[in-house]
């Protein structure tokens, strides 16, 4: 207890304002001094309690806010780990877990607080996982992922892939994150995709070596028909016996037609599928179509009508066996399924930047196809139904074909057709312009030209040939009531269509004055051109064929109106041509004797002596020993093969080094992808595919040995 004289707060005031409060102040003057300070001094507290206060006020809502966000992000943060599908583990520098989501318990079939301070690399047990490299990546703050992980647990074991990143607090490393993810599943659907791509490709390699075997097995047999059936032609021949032998020739023809197309379409669907790159003379390409088809039309008694654009260019680039091909599947397809009517074939062309979009519509009036079923046409072995295959026959690969075949020269075949109607199939197919002079024909005649035609589409096709020529047509009337006043330069005929009492008509229109100025030009199809011919020769007119070519028709107009006119036939049959006969020897290497007596019986036909050899290890023999005008090498042969045997014949030419090059050339029923080129690298000169044709043996003789 103090013996101060003051109590202890008023000491208390004393000492805050520094005066002794054992004297305390000395005057009035001094307490008033004292009690003025005090005074303040309350003033002073009361101030600095509210701001206290209102700070503390403030400090509790900012603190509320910052909670709330605080929950909000830990709410959020929580979501977003419970939502990932990956297991993730928060760990220390020493790999125990902090942190770890729902995903990674499910994973490994635990709790996540169970997880929480677990070692990691103590706890579980990796697989192509370096656990020292791991440890070190996460002590150092490094890096680190693999792909093909795998984790062992107690009932079992998952494939992961894992990966870490470093984990930092205000710039200093205090741990790592684990990311991991079960890829068992698809490193399981990995595996069976690479089996069934194994699969898949052992069964096209299986399948080719069966196509190529069987193409060798019936070729060869084939070579054999075709071949003695030729030589048996050439022979004197009952007519009975002779329409037998074109029979049997027309039958392997066919039968060769359906292999060619399933070799196709393998060579297709494994994309190993040539094609050339050689110049066109399109207008020609289409017209040799036409000549092909143009019996089977007629024979039906169905129009067939050609319509050429003037702008065609005259040469174009691309492969012409191939798009003669798609032509012929189109066009014979259209006459099979058309019984009446016609078959029109246009084309046309669009160029841009020195590139022909040529263009080919097929449209014919025959039994259309419902809509439904028109996406089943380019599918391999597929036809609309199988009353098709009955009635009209055919193997379903041919439209399959074209329209890969189109694709694969960047184009397209399109179709648009109607049940009852008929049907349109368009080929479109870029082709380089090589000549850009157009093929049609634009000069400025001026002769009137009298059209007598029966069929709408021809006598359109017709005027518009005409006008490109320059000429004034004018339509005359079967009954030729009302004739035009003017001289006719040629009168265009096909009497045939116009009335069945033509030839009654012919000597009146004969006499009609304004007809008998001019030349006469007779239209015909194949099945009437000897009946025709009689009546060209008996009014000495000019005859022309069915379907009408521009190249022929301006020609034979030019040639009547110009007075040039003869009787006889015009277009582009060709006349009959002697065979052509060479000189030399030549090798034949067949094991097959069939093979050898075909290939004999075409060669000394056209002069060539043979000599015959049963397999390779004997034609080495023989050519070492002699030299011949030409070798046909055989390729599947046994003891020595035809590879192989050429192989000896070039090494024992580089070792005489007489400078001496014996002309190989393959002839093999082998006709799959990659064969001419095996032929060539083992030292042959050139290939021909069996069956072999005679004009394809003269056709390679004059281009080696002239």
């Amino acid at each position: 207890m103090s013996n101060s004289k003051y109590h202890r707060a008023l000491r208390r005031q004393l000492r805050r304002l520094d005066i002794d409060a054992e004297k305390g102040p000395e005057d009035e003057k001094g307490w008033r001094a004292f009690l003025a300070a005090v005074s303040q001094a309350y003033v002073h507290s009361d101030r600095d309690r509210y701001l206290l206060e209102r700070s503390l006020n403030l400090s509790f809502v900012e603190t509320s806010e910052l909670h709330r966000n605080l929950n909000t992000e830990r709410d959020r943060l929580l979501a977003v780990l419970r939502a990932m599908t990956d297991g993730l583990f928060a760990l220390t520098l020493e790999a125990k877990v902090i942190v770890a989501n729902e995903a990674a318990a499910r994973m490994l079939g635990d709790s996540v607080s169970t997880l929480n301070g677990a070692s990691v690399l103590e706890r579980f047990q990796f697989s192509k996982l370096n656990h020292r490299e791991l440890f070190e990546a996460i002590k150092n703050g490094e890096p680190y992922e693999e792909q093909n992980a795998s984790l062992h647990l107690a009932s079992r074991c998952i494939d992961i892939s894992c990966s870490l990143t470093p984990l930092h607090e205000h710039g200093e490393l205090v741990g790592t994150v684990f990311v991991f993810r079960d890829v068992s599943e698809q490193r399981l659907a990995k595996c069976r995709l690479a089996k069934a791509l194994n699969e898949a490709q052992e069964a096209v390699r299986v399948k080719s070596s069966f196509l190529a075997n069987m193409s060798h097995e019936i070729r060869t047999p084939m070579n054999g028909i075709i071949g003695m059936t030729t030589l048996l032609l050439d022979t004197s021949l009952s007519s009975t016996q002779r329409e037998f032998a074109k029979t049997i020739g027309n039958s392997a023809d066919a039968l060769l037609v359906i292999i060619n197309d399933i070799l196709d379409i393998s060579k297709l669907e494994a994309d190993s599928l040539e094609l050339e790159e050689v110049d066109i003379d399109f207008v020609q390409l289409i017209e040799e179509v036409a000549n092909l088809l143009a019996i089977q039309a007629h024979r039906k008694r169905v129009e067939f009508v050609i319509r050429l654009s003037p702008n065609i260019p005259k040469l174009v680039t691309g492969d012409p066996g191939r798009i003669r091909q798609i032509l012929l599947n189109l066009v014979s397809n259209a006459i099979k399924f058309t019984s009446v009517g016609e078959v029109r074939v246009s084309v046309d062309a669009m160029i841009d930047d020195g590139v022909a979009l040529m263009e080919c519509a097929v449209s014919d009036t025959g039994i259309g196809i419902e809509a439904e079923s028109q996406d089943k046409l380019f599918r391999p072995f597929s036809q609309v139904d199988a009353s098709t295959t009955r009635k009209f026959g055919g193997t379903g690969l041919g439209l399959a074909i074209s329209h890969q075949l189109a694709v694969a020269m960047g184009g397209d075949i399109t179709l648009s057709s109607a049940p009852g109607v008929g049907s349109c199939f368009t080929l479109q197919v870029p082709l380089k312009v090589s000549d850009l002079s157009l093929a049609g024909h634009r000069i400025s005649c001026k002769w009137v030209v009298g059209l007598l035609e029966g069929n709408d589409s021809t006598r359109n096709i017709l005027r518009t040939y005409l006008k490109e020529l320059g000429c004034i047509t004018v339509d005359i009337s079967p009954d030729v009531i009302e004739m035009p006043n003017v001289d006719i330069d040629v009168v265009i005929c096909d009497i045939y269509s116009i009335c069945i009492d033509a030839e009654k008509r012919l000597e009146k229109w004969h006499s009609e004055p304004m007809l008998a100025s001019g030349g006469w030009i007779f239209l015909t199809k194949v099945t009437t051109q000897k009946k025709v011919q009689e009546l060209a020769d008996r009014y000495g007119a000019r005859v022309l064929p069915k379907p009408v070519q521009r190249s022929a028709f301006t020609k034979l107009v030019t040639e009547v109106a110009s007075g040039k006119a003869m009787s006889g036939v015009s277009g582009t049959e060709a006349p009959v041509i002697p065979l052509p006969q060479f000189s030399g020897t030549a090798l034949v290497v067949d094991d097959s004797s069939v093979n050898q007596r075909v290939a004999q019986g075409l060669l000394n036909r056209i002069g060539i002596k043979t000599e015959v050899a049963d397999n390779g290890e004997d034609a080495v023999q023989k050519v070492c020993t002699k030299a011949y005008d030409v070798v046909f090498m055989d390729c599947q042969m046994p003891i020595v093969d035809g590879y192989e045997a050429t192989r000896r014949i070039r090494q024992y030419e580089k070792e005489q080094a007489l400078g001496q090059h014996q002309l190989i050339v393959a002839m093999t029923a082998n006709a799959m992808s990659g064969d001419v080129a095996r032929c060539l690298e083992s030292g042959m000169d050139d290939y021909m595919s069996k069956p072999v044709s005679r004009e394809q043996l003269i056709e390679m003789l004059i281009r080696r040995i002239g």
